[in-house]
Order: structure tokens, then C-alpha cells, then sequence
């Protein structure tokens, strides 16, 4: 019903609209509606036509609206409105003979319809009409080629439909034909996607795409160029500066559609660093590079050793006495993630309680305070006990006494950017349904040790709370060992002043809140 209402509305806009109105207005209005009801379409196109019999604008897109309206047709009627879209494009070009558009669309029409039409060729010379034209646009040329492919497909021409569906795979990694022709290729030739690509030709697409700055897209072109070119330091050293453009974008929508995009990511550059420095294990700059990086990576690709060794490689063979300290600086904070890692294999390897809070004293790896709100505010206190391989993730959010939620305080930025598919804190995620504010106090990961927030005692919609008993509630979830702790403590505002504290576990050592 909400459909036809809509249909009904645009079609009484587009009717007022075409009193004593230009070819171009005709044009618009059909274009705005033509997805909704093509057959409206045809008829402002029709009635275009009559008021503008001689211009080839108009006859074009009449022929256009009339072939789309054939594939939604009967066959018997589909038939009779090839035959005159076909007319009307021959019309128009009796009037501009080579107006691009008209010989484009009866070019695909021609192709388009069923064999025994016997257009195939007279649709293939029309499309080969606008390929070889000098200045052609890359939509237009690509659209082309792919119906070019078809025809000679049609016509058995194996080999020349090979040809024009290489054209789109080369130039036309974002083109809609892109997937299809690759698709049919595959087909034709029994080749694989990786056999039919050449990596010089993927690098002169993924050129085109750091040109526009879609990074992404050259990324993904760069990772498979590489595959297949594992001796081209060029392209490696290419690859590598797309991936920092890449790694420097941070949580986006990326993260919130694919958590699996950034482990890809992790191992890719360090594929990537590993391949430079074999292709030049002379080179200290990128050994040194190598070293930096595969120290900073995610636990899962277990490169720290490697990052160590590669320091030591310095250290041992440098000649330059900068290279020396910057190595030796890195490999000292290497070796205590080193020690960070074993004091978490340690804990999550023990069953001793006390041998389990001695390895928590070492752990106090993190102290951060906020910065405190102009007037009144709450300090929270939380202490976080347990280590893991990675800070965890961590919310601090308030909730009045019947658990209504009130306002988050504090947010790991991860947790907040996966939204909806938030799984590691389950209980914040419920209650503040990711509300507006939370990315005003979304910050980086915290980590074991003590950490001091600020509440400006205002709910989500800033709205000051002066009196009332309320809870302090912080939630932490740690990976890959998925320790999990919720905790929480009450608050009461109004008086001079309030001190409540609670002793956690061993992932939330305390949590204590003062006014």
C-alpha cells in the first residue's frame, strides 16, 4: 500500500511537471521514475517525442525506455517493442548520425535480443562503432566491451569475447560488469582468476585507485598482485605503503561489517615486511621497520621473536650508531612484551589463588587518569587486576536503582565500534543501546592497572542529576583467554559528600566511586 502511495505521488509531481516544459525537463522526469514504473516512463518519452520530433536527445532515450520496457514485457508484446525502440534509435541517428547514446543503446538492444532476431552483427558493428571512438568515457567503453563480449559469445567467438572481457577485467575492477566478466572468462579460457590477472595489469588498476584515493580498493587488488609476483620489490614496497594508509584509518565501517579484515591485515604486512627484507637483507632501514611493526602486531601472528631478532641483527652488524640505539631501545620494549606474555601464560597456566595474585602485582602494566569536568563530579576509581595478550575491552557506564540506564562514562574504542555486533560486553551493549553520546567518551584501551574517570553527574541527555541512589557498574572482557568480570558499586548524590568501594575478582581488582 506504502508503495503504490509513493508511485501515485511521484507520478502526480511528474504530470505537473511537464506543462510547457523543455526536452531536458521530458528527460528528467522519465529518468526519475523510469525504476519505479518504465512504462510511465515510455509514455513521457512518447509524449516527448511528439513535441520534440526532430531532437535526437529525445528520441535516444524514448528507444532507451522502450527496450527496458520489452524485458519487462510478454514475449509477443516484448517483440513488436524491440522492433520499434529499434526504429526510433535508427530515427534519431537519421537526425544526428553519430550521436553516441542512440548507436550505444541499439547496440545493445541488437545484442540483447534472442538469436533469431538476426541483429547479432548489426549489433555488434554498433558497439564496435563506440569502442573505437577517441575520448570515449571509461563507463561508456567498459559497458560496451561487455556487451561486445556477449555477442561474440553468441556468435561463437570465443576468442574475441575473450578479449573484451579482459578489457573490463583490466580497467574495470570497480565496473558492475567486473564480477561477470571475470566470471565468463573463467569459463572460456579454464583459467584461474589468478592466471587470468596479470600482476602488471592489477598494479596499473590499483595505480588508478591510489590516484582517487580509495585505498581500500588498491589494497585488495595489491594483495593479490603480490601473490603472484613474490620477486617484484616494487610492487612489495607499493603494497606496503597502501596497507599504512590503510592500518591509519582506524575502527571504521570495516571493523563493524568484518572483524576478520584487520587479522588479514596484520598478517598481510607482516608477509609483506618479511618479503622486503629477503628481497634486500641489506637494507637496515626496512629491517629496523620490520622489527617496529612485527613488535606492535597482534598476538595471533606471534612475530615477537622475530621482531627480537631482527634487532639483534642490527645491533650485531650496524655500522650506524643511530640504527644501533634504535634498535636497542626497541628490542628493550620487545622483551617486556615478551615478559608480558609469559606472565599471562603463567597465570592462566596456574591453579594457585595466591600464586595467581602475585602474577596480578606483576601486572600492573597501565596507569591513566581523566581529566577532571569544571563543577560537580563523581571520581571513579577502577582497578583492573588480569593481563591478557591485549588491553581488554572495558565500559563504565551509571544506571538508577531499578537499572534503567543513565549515561556511559567511559568506553573502549573497539567495543564501541563494532556496535551492533558487540559481543564482549554484553551487559553494557543492552543497556545503552550505543546512544549518541557514547562517542564523546569512547577512548583508547585500558589496560591491567589503575584508572581514574570522571563523571560530570549528567545523564545522556546532559541533563544535570542532583539528587538520588544510583550504580557505578564497570564491565571488562579480555581475549583470546576470555576472563570476564562485571562489577558494581553505589553512588549517592545529594549530600556533602559520599565514598563507596568493592572489592572485585581477579580481572576487577576494585571499583570505588567518590562525590
Amino acid at each position: 500500500m506504502m508503495k503504490r502511495i509513493v508511485i501515485m505521488i511521484l507520478m502526480l509531481v511528474v504530470m505537473f511537471s511537464l506543462f510547457g516544459k523543455t526536452a531536458e525537463d521530458y528527460i528528467k522526469s522519465a529518468q526519475a521514475i523510469e525504476n519505479i514504473d518504465i512504462f510511465k516512463a515510455i509514455e513521457i518519452m512518447e509524449e516527448a517525442s511528439e513535441e520534440f520530433p526532430k531532437n535526437a536527445d529525445v528520441l535516444s532515450l524514448y528507444g532507451l525506455m522502450v527496450s527496458k520496457g520489452a524485458g519487462q514485457a510478454s514475449m509477443l508484446k516484448a517483440e513488436g517493442m524491440v522492433s520499434k525502440a529499434e526504429k526510433i534509435f535508427t530515427q534519431a541517428l537519421k537526425i544526428e548520425p553519430n550521436h553516441k547514446d542512440a548507436i550505444l543503446s541499439r547496440g545493445i538492444l541488437r545484442v540483447n535480443v534472442p538469436k533469431f532476431f538476426n541483429k547479432l552483427s548489426k549489433g555488434i558493428e554498433d558497439l564496435e562503432n563506440i569502442v573505437s571512438r577517441p575520448g570515449l568515457s571509461n563507463d561508456d567503453y567498459l559497458l560496451a566491451s561487455y556487451y561486445l563480449g556477449l555477442g561474440h559469445e553468441k556468435k561463437r567467438e570465443s576468442e574475441k569475447a575473450v578479449e573484451y572481457y579482459k578489457n573490463i577485467v583490466r580497467y574495470g575492477a570497480d565496473s558492475p560488469f567486473y564480477q561477470d566478466s571475470l566470471k565468463r572468462l573463467e569459463q572460456l579460457t579454464n583459467k584461474s582468476a589468478e592466471e587470468l590477472i596479470p600482476s602488471k595489469d592489477m598494479e596499473v588498476q590499483a595505480d588508478k585507485f591510489i590516484e582517487q584515493e580509495d585505498y581500500l580498493k588498491a589494497y585488495e587488488i595489491l594483495t593479490e598482485a603480490t601473490k603472484q609476483d613474490s620477486s617484484n620489490i616494487d610492487l612489495y614496497l607499493k603494497y606496503l605503503n597502501v596497507i599504512r594508509v590503510v592500518s591509519q584509518q582506524g575502527y571504521d565501517e570495516r571493523t563493524y561489517n568484518d572483524v576478520a579484515f584487520m587479522t588479514d591485515l596484520a598478517f598481510n604486512v607482516a608477509h609483506t615486511l618479511r618479503r622486503i627484507v629477503e628481497l634486500m637483507p641489506e637494507n637496515e632501514d626496512f629491517r629496523l621497520l620490520k622489527a617496529e611493526v612485527l613488535s606492535q602486531l597482534p598476538f595471533f601472528v606471534k612475530s615477537l621473536e622475530e621482531a627480537r631478532d631482527e634487532t639483534e641483527w642490527i645491533i650485531n652488524n650496524s655500522m650506524l650508531g643511530k640504527n644501533v640505539r634504535s634498535a636497542t631501545a626497541l628490542k628493550k620494549r620487545i622483551e617486556a612484551r615478551i615478559e608480558r606474555k609469559t606472565l599471562t601464560d603463567q597465570f592462566v597456566d596456574s591453579e594457585d589463588l595466591s600464586q595467581k595474585e602475585q602474577l596480578i602485582a606483576k601486572m600492573q602494566f597501565d596507569k591513566t587518569e581523566a581529566e577532571e569536568p569544571e563543577g560537580m563530579s563523581t571520581k571513579v576509581t577502577l582497578s583492573l587486576g588480569f593481563g591478557d595478550y591485549i588491553a581488554p575491552q572495558t565500559a563504565v557506564w551509571v544506571e538508577d536503582m531499578k537499572g534503567n540506564y543513565v549515561a556511559s562514562i567511559y568506553v573502549s574504542g573497539f567495543s564501541a565500534a563494532i556496535k551492533e555486533k558487540q559481543v564482549h560486553l554484553p551487559t553494557w551493549a543492552k543497556k545503552s543501546v550505543f546512544e549518541d553520546s557514547i562517542v564523546k567518551i569512547t577512548g583508547a584501551s585500558i589496560d591491567s592497572g589503575k584508572h581514574i574517570f570522571y563523571w560530570n553527574n549528567r545523564d545522556k541527555e546532559n541533563r544535570l542529576l542532583t539528587r538520588g541512589d544510583y550504580y557505578v557498574i564497570a564491565e571488562v572482557s579480555h581475549w583470546p583467554h576470555a576472563n570476564y568480570s562485571i562489577q558494581k558499586v553505589k553512588l549517592s548524590l545529594g549530600g556533602k559528600s559520599f565514598y563507596q568501594s568493592t572489592k572485585g575478582d581477579l580481572v576487577i581488582s576494585e571499583l570505588k566511586v567518590e562525590y
